[in-house]
């Protein structure tokens, strides 16, 4: 049964690729391009590994491949013609980078973005993020594991108020605001220079980057951090064309990240200093990123099977939505009910899996394969959408943002998905709002293309005779 499953999802690898490579979207970091590496990353490798090592039969490894024919049936039906999609993605790619306001508008919107956030982190971790007190403490030769366990008790104490042990400070909220916003202003930093090649823009760029990391990364998470990187990488494949070879150092680049931050992560306590410290690194992180969130996914399809579990027609989708709005709390969360059933004994911890595992839990194998159908639309409808419209460079970072969080109908469920989207379209209102203000609340746009021959102007001096709306 171990060939029909590797046959099975070689089949639908061979699919993914013919339909990526038959748009021509090679250049460009596409939803459906994020939505598929994802689920191939994060669910296919576990269905085989547990056949392996005998925990599981074929039978979630061929509902993952069915799942994903139907993911690739959606998506096609959803972009319509192979034709008129490559010539809206060579449109895209060839479009030029437009400025809609002053730099002094943006560079106001930036500070003034900039100082709300920076007091919104210190608001949420009571004074500077935590990782600033660990990295003091290293510096200073203090032990490994004793830095790293206080970044370890501010995560705890970060979802403390789901146990009564802890208060609400806007979590949720202002955690994910920081993972828009400076994100945001660090890749509308980079535009900026790339369209006027002003050195006070790279250094823009520097001062955002760093306070990403800085806040982003203020518990020692890695995901978070990496995923900062990940939005930049998508954010440049939108105004440049990225060759094999760049998106190769790309993903090295990434990969050389996660590494880096891994230490501050709580997983490697103990093995500092180990002679095989970089084999352990790596060996954890492969089976953090291939099995990790796979085998819970098999987790749940056992636990059903033994009736452990029972399917929740629903009710987890609404817990997540209800958990999802802020200071909301609603019953067990189900990430803690899977850190239960598998034996663990903290009573704080979460056990994550992909939207695979939470819809087979929710509506079963008929659940998983007519919502993958739905989530193929979306990438479809999506594509559609984000490549229809002129690079504006307020814009374009928050339509990075829907290709990013595409990620998340594979790595979480919808509901989170779209609560991050809402704060997201919150975030560009308000940058939109301040670059009006500061530019003296006058909506003239320079559709002038800008490189580096291109001389800066007033936004006024070129006047749109019509209102083209620019997300």
């Amino acid at each position: 049964m171990i060939a029909i499953s590797v046959i099975l999802l070689i089949g639908c690898f061979i699919g993914f690729v013919l339909v990526w490579k038959g748009q021509q979207s090679q250049q460009l970091v596409t939803p459906f391009m994020v939505i598929a590496s994802f689920e191939i990353l994060w669910t296919w490798p576990a269905s085989i590994y547990s056949q392996v090592i005998d925990v599981s039969d074929a039978y979630p490894a061929i509902l993952m491949a069915l799942a994903f024919c139907t993911f690739l049936a959606g998506y096609r039906i959803a972009v319509g013609s192979v034709r008129v999609i490559r010539a809206q993605i060579r449109s895209f790619s060839d479009r030029p980078i437009e400025r809609d306001y002053s730099e002094a508008a943006y560079l106001v919107t930036i500070v003034a973005a900039g100082t709300v956030l920076f007091f919104l982190g210190r608001y949420l971790h009571e004074g500077l993020p935590p990782i600033t007190r660990t990295l003091i403490d290293l510096w200073r030769g203090s032990d490994h594991a004793t830095a790293v366990g206080e970044l370890s008790t501010a995560r705890e104490s970060m979802k403390g108020y789901y146990f009564d042990t802890g208060v609400y400070r806007g979590q949720g909220a202002i955690l994910t605001m920081l993972q828009v916003g400076w994100p945001y202003l660090s890749l509308m930093a980079f535009l900026l220079f790339k369209a006027t090649k002003r050195r006070a823009w790279l250094v823009t760029l520097g001062i955002t980057l760093l306070m990403s990391v800085w806040f982003v990364g203020a518990t020692g998470q890695r995901t978070p951090v990496v995923m900062v990187f990940v939005y930049l990488a998508i954010g440049v494949s939108y105004c440049k064309r990225l060759k094999a070879t760049g998106l190769l150092r790309t993903i090295a680049g990434i990969l050389i990240i996660a590494f880096l931050v891994t230490p501050f992560s709580g997983q490697l306590v103990g093995d500092i200093g180990d002679d095989n410290f970089i084999s352990t690194v790596m060996d954890k992180a492969t089976r953090r990123i291939l099995l990790g969130d796979g085998i819970t996914v098999i987790e749940i399809v056992r636990f059903i099977e033994d009736g452990a579990l029972s399917y929740g027609y629903g009710r987890i989708h609404l817990e997540k939505f209800l958990t999802a709005l802020p200071g909301v709390t609603y019953g067990i969360p189900f990430s803690m009910q899977l850190q239960a059933l598998s034996g663990a004994e903290s009573k704080t911890a979460f056990r994550s899996t992909t939207y695979f595992g939470v819809l087979y839990a929710d509506f079963g194998p008929i659940g998983v394969v007519a919502f993958y159908a739905l989530i193929g639309m979306f990438a479809g409808k999506a594509q559609n959408y984000l490549f229809q419209t002129r690079k504006y460079i307020s814009s374009l970072p928050a339509r990075t943002f829907v290709t990013l969080y595409s990620s998340a109908l594979v790595l979480g469920s919808s509901v989170s998905m779209m609560a991050s989207l809402f704060v997201v379209m919150l975030f560009f209102a308000s940058v939109k709002t301040c670059l009006v203000i500061s530019d003296g609340f006058r909506f003239g746009i320079a559709h002038r293309p800008m490189d580096r021959r291109t001389t800066l102007v007033s936004p006024h001096a070129f006047r749109d005779p019509g209102w083209q709306k620019t997300f």
